[in-house]
């Protein structure tokens, strides 16, 4: 096993993962936290599902999860964490406030009591989501008038690195804590010519977790074979809940020499090669029809 201590769990794993699966990642020492984009897209959904059924599924989770950081945040909030001060006062106190205020809103999600101002809560957690598909949909528009036949995914990868030059992230600590990121949106401009999906942008704010000292938990295997084909250095570190028991977990953080020898001894995996290690993971807890994964 791997030094990794802390797993950011995905809206799949957070949703469907069987409890056992998740009893048995915190009891092997692993701190386990919750995506705000998992959250967000649950609340989302809640405002036609009513948020009650989240609210059991979380509170069924809770003694798994991180106690001290049980929402690993995104955009500014997650650049506050790693030490990049934004350049207004008002924003970096915006920041730092909602920081501070996740384990409480956490305990409020997982209480009993009645959550008055939840529809406001969800719309206050998607502003990295609604940056990003900005961020996207100007992207697109630099292969729009380029033949596509013209275009190879190595020249947009170094387009698209030359364009996220002045992301915070990347301004602070150069491209390698956002490399999964930044290699994820240059597959999505030359694969998806028209206006990509929700679900892809959602997946691409996933990947901004890497910047931490992470690995980031899917049960979704389209995601995991959609990093893959990026040969990004950090794919290794994106990981279905089934190869973490398997103990397939890289030594070292996302970035740097752990990252290049990971990837060195990466293989890529297919839908088959997933279901194979979750198969083998399902035996050894004694799962014999746990809901699918993915």
């Amino acid at each position: 096993m791997g030094a990794h201590l802390v797993l950011v769990l995905d809206t799949n794993v957070v949703q469907y993962a069987p409890t056992v699966v998740l009893q048995v990642l915190a009891d092997r020492g692993f701190a386990l936290r919750v995506s705000a984009i998992a959250i967000e897209e649950r609340l989302a959904r809640s405002a036609s599902e009513g948020i009650d059924t989240l609210r059991v599924r979380l509170r069924n989770i809770a003694r798994f999860i991180d106690p001290m950081n049980p929402i690993a945040p995104q955009g500014g909030p997650l650049y506050a964490r790693l030490g990049i001060r934004a350049p207004d006062p008002d924003l970096r106190r915006t920041n730092d406030g909602y920081n501070a205020a996740l384990p409480g809103m956490w305990a409020n999600l997982i209480g009993t009591d009645h959550l008055p101002g939840w529809q406001g809560l969800a719309d206050g957690m998607d502003g990295s989501i609604n940056r990003n598909a900005a961020f996207v949909r100007s992207q697109l528009t630099l292969l729009a008038d380029v033949p596509r036949g013209a275009v190879t995914y190595g020249a947009v990868l170094r387009e698209t690195r030359k364009t996220v030059a002045e992301h915070p992230v990347v301004r602070h600590f150069g491209n390698a804590r956002l490399d999964a990121y930044v290699s994820r949106l240059a597959r999505i401009i030359f694969d998806v010519p028209q206006q990509p999906s929700e679900n892809d942008i959602e997946d691409l704010s996933l990947l901004e977790h890497l910047a931490e000292d992470v690995i980031l938990v899917t049960g979704d295997y389209r995601f995991i074979v959609a990093i893959d084909a990026t040969d990004s250095l950090q794919s290794p570190f994106v990981r279905s809940p089934w190869e973490i028991l398997e103990g397939m977990v890289p030594d070292g953080p996302p970035w740097g020499p752990s990252a290049v020898a990971a990837s060195l001894a990466h293989t890529r995996r297919t839908r088959h090669s997933l279901k194979a290690v979750e198969a083998a993971a399902q035996a050894r807890l004694s799962l014999p029809h746990p809901p699918p994964v993915g």
